[in-house]
């Protein structure tokens, strides 16, 4: 599913990007290849980041007929790229369900959708929350050059792990726990409200006169 691609790309320095200081042609193209490369598809499949390097370049030569002053190279590059193909088995993280289905995200470079209807009445899709890792098999893939992610269509082959967001959550009291703590509380704040007005009847006593 990942593996090298070759790439031949045109690159232009405009005369804005030759104002900076340049110690290296070279640095200077990779990093515009690798923002117009990386996090997206390629006609080859999602480029993933980090993995853009230069191969080799030709001579920079002043672009003909247009007047915008840029400089041209031809660049040879390599990167890694994501493409699964059909029986693909990977593991994803539940990022939506509803009734048409789960969405899971590998890498947020594939999106795989999962249809509902292949799975009515089994309990283990069921089961599944968001949050969860689970695995699945491709079936189908399509992307469009500069597409934000692969999106395919798959199959539910199990959960491989449970959502531990909200394991440390303590769970609410019973009802009849809740009430009784209630009623106590009510029991104690009469007790304090009659200790304080007998205290105060005392007190009247104390400073009646005699």
């Amino acid at each position: 599913m990942q593996h090298a691609a070759i790439f031949e790309e045109q690159v232009a320095l405009t005369p804005k990007d030759m104002r900076q200081d340049i110690e290296s042609i070279d640095a200077v193209l990779l990093e515009k290849l690798s923002t117009n490369m990386e996090g997206r598809c390629s006609k080859n499949g999602y480029v993933l980041a980090g993995t853009v390097k230069i191969l080799s370049r030709s001579m920079g030569a002043m672009e003909k007929g247009r007047f915008t002053g840029n400089i041209l190279f031809h660049v040879q590059a390599e990167a890694m790229v994501l493409n699964p193909s059909d029986g693909t088995i990977l593991e994803g993280e539940v990022i939506r369900k509803n009734k048409m289905g789960m969405y899971v995200s590998y890498m947020d470079a594939i999106r795989v959708i999962i249809p509902r209807d292949l799975y009515i009445g089994d309990e283990g899709y069921d089961a599944v929350q968001i949050g969860e890792r689970i695995q699945v098999e491709i079936k189908k893939s399509r992307f469009q050059v500069n597409d934000p992610y692969i999106l395919s269509i798959g199959y539910f082959k199990g959960v491989t792990a449970k959502n531990t967001r909200n394991a440390n959550v303590a769970a609410p009291a019973p009802i009849e726990e809740a009430v009784a703590s209630e009623a106590a509380d009510a029991d104690e704040g009469a007790e304090v409200d009659d200790a304080d007005e007998g205290a105060e009847a005392d007190d009247a006593e104390t400073e009646a006169p005699v």
